[in-house]
């Protein structure tokens, strides 16, 4: 019994040698070297071991090549059974490759080995650790276009979530070391894809910071690899204060000058304004300037009308918004027309001469004025009887026709412009006259001739209108009128003692006369007289005219 145990241990103590040394006269063993334990970030896999053998030419035995996995060196080394031996899962040339899967967190310690199948040769012992399966992420790499001077655009990706829901996930940073935590400087993101980007801000103008993306799940936090950059030198300008023209009631100019280093770029520039805002930004109303340049000129418009505005020129470099001082300016207010000076020219029957003047024109154009009246409504406007004037100027005068005799009006004038119609503020009241006919007495017929008769008359008033007519008509048939007569004698004047002679007559005969006159109330005439021209043969006695004897009398009396 003693003897057989003897054998084993001899057996045992032989194995154990032939790891150190290759004793087997055909097979010589191969240089191995333990390589390194890395997270590759492959989908999956927790650590991936490497390492390399390289095979003696003296050798005729294939190798098994592969890797021991333990949780201390001295398992590894007493060859226990607690040994997990894993088999190279790739190899390029005389590179091998083991990814380790599931493996729990903790400390482990790791060698490549080469076994001939009589011995075994191991590579140097390694230990790694396997930490939490939290996230697995990758930074995108940032450009110049990403930066500014305070700000800078980061973006990652989730590589391997770790078979957990993803709780949280965002961006930290620091200036000071090259692996920033959530404890420090972060971001967090709203997003809940693979993929997010955001953009950290209140950074130093020329300074370096380091940045890793983070995110969360049930076991940790995973920071991605990390990238540095230097936030460039700040792009900063200056706005004059602005100076304004060209004032109306919707728009007004704007000029400031930008003054810039030249090789700062202006990306936007324009004007911000606000009623209210005393320093307005473009968080209030703006509108861009697409002109050309370093100054901000252009016309602002779609303002109120009679409004006062704050307005602040703006520019925008690459690393902000920067504001000139704001001026005040308000915007001209416009109104209905403005009229005093009304007065009446002249009243007559059924007309009147009105004028006034137009004292403002709110600021636009006239393009209509004239006269409203009413007989009920002392305010009346253009929607009772109107008239517009011809005349041009702010005085203007009109004529109100087919006005009632003896009717009082309200009258006030009016204008109109694109605000919409203005009325003077008073009215005035006239009252047109009651005028009638003319009045004619004391016509009388005198000195008749065999073809003539002087006949004279008085047109005692006018009846209150202009006489534009006057005269006689007469006829030998009946008494004549304007209408019915056998001729009409007219003359000039109005009032007064009127006289002519009428010729053309048929001797010996009898003729009806009368005066007339004319105003715009109609004619008016004279009471009808009669007279007889004489005879053209004075040897014929005339009854009418008894001073007249015949040739046959005159010879007989003798």
């Amino acid at each position: 019994m003693k003897r057989l145990q003897y054998i084993i241990w001899c057996s045992l103590l032989l194995f154990v040698a032939s790891c150190e040394k290759d004793t087997e006269p055909t097979s010589f063993a191969p240089a191995v070297t333990t390589g390194s334990a890395e997270d590759l970030d492959k989908p999956g896999i927790d650590i991936t071991l490497s390492g390399e053998v390289i095979a003696n030419p003296k050798s005729t035995t294939q190798n098994e090549i592969g890797f021991l996995i333990a949780t201390s060196e001295e398992i590894i080394t007493s060859g226990s059974e607690k040994v997990i031996k894993k088999a190279s899962s790739s190899n390029t040339g005389n590179k091998y490759l083991c990814d380790l899967k599931e493996m729990s967190p903790g400390t482990y310690y790791f060698c490549i080995y080469a076994s001939s199948g009589y011995n075994v040769k191991r590579g140097e012992i390694i230990s790694f650790s396997i930490t939490e399966k939290t996230p697995r992420l990758s930074m995108g790499s940032i450009t110049d276009k990403d930066l500014t001077a305070t700000s800078v655009k980061v973006s990652a990706t989730i590589t391997d979530k770790r078979g957990f829901d993803i709780l949280g996930r965002g961006f930290c940073w620091s200036a000071e070391t090259t692996e920033p935590s959530v404890n420090g400087n972060k971001v967090e993101i709203k997003k809940t894809t693979d993929a997010f980007d955001a953009l950290i801000e209140e950074l130093e103008p020329e300074k370096k910071y380091y940045i890793r993306a983070y995110a969360l799940n049930e076991k940790g936090i995973g920071y991605s690899n990390t990238i540095e950059c230097t936030t460039p030198v700040k792009q900063t300008v200056s706005l004059s204060v602005p100076d304004y023209s060209d004032l109306d009631v919707s728009s007004v100019h704007i000029k400031s000058i930008i003054t810039a280093a030249a090789n700062f770029n202006i990306i936007e520039k324009g004007a911000c304004y606000s009623k209210t805002v005393t320093s307005p930004t473009i968080n209030d109303a703006s509108v861009k300037d697409e002109s050309e340049g370093n100054a901000v000129d252009f016309t602002v418009t779609g303002l109120e009308e009679g409004a006062t505005y704050y307005i602040s020129a703006y520019a925008r470099t690459r690393d902000g918004m920067f504001y000139s001082t704001s001026i005040t300016v308000k915007t001209q207010q416009t109104f209905k027309p403005t009229l005093g000076n009304l007065q009446e020219v002249q009243v007559n029957d059924d007309n009147a001469v009105i004028k006034a003047s137009v004292t403002d024109d709110g600021g636009l154009a006239i393009t209509k004025k004239g006269f409203c009246w009413s007989t009920s409504n002392s305010e009346p406007t253009i929607d009772n009887d109107s008239v517009i004037s011809p005349s041009t100027g702010n005085n203007f005068e009109a004529v109100l026709t087919k006005l009632k005799y003896n009717t009082e009006y309200y009258v006030r004038a009016y204008a109109i412009n694109s605000k919409g119609v203005g009325y003077s503020s008073a009215f005035i009241k006239i009252k047109t006259g009651s005028s009638t006919i003319a009045t004619l007495k004391d016509i009388s017929v005198n000195n008749p001739t065999p073809s003539t008769l002087d006949v004279s008359a008085t047109v005692s008033t006018d009846g209150g209108a202009t006489i534009d007519e006057r005269g006689f008509i007469y006829s030998h048939t009946g008494t004549p009128t304007i209408e019915e007569n056998e001729g009409i004698i007219k003359t000039n004047g109005t009032t007064g003692q009127v006289s002519v002679t009428i010729t053309g007559l048929i001797g010996y005969t009898t003729y009806y006369i009368r005066a007339y006159a004319h105003n715009k109330n109609g004619y008016a005439y004279s009471s009808t007289t009669t007279a007889r021209t004489k005879k053209t043969d004075p040897s014929i006695d005339d009854p009418a005219f008894p001073e007249t004897k015949s040739i046959n009398k005159l010879l007989t009396t003798k």
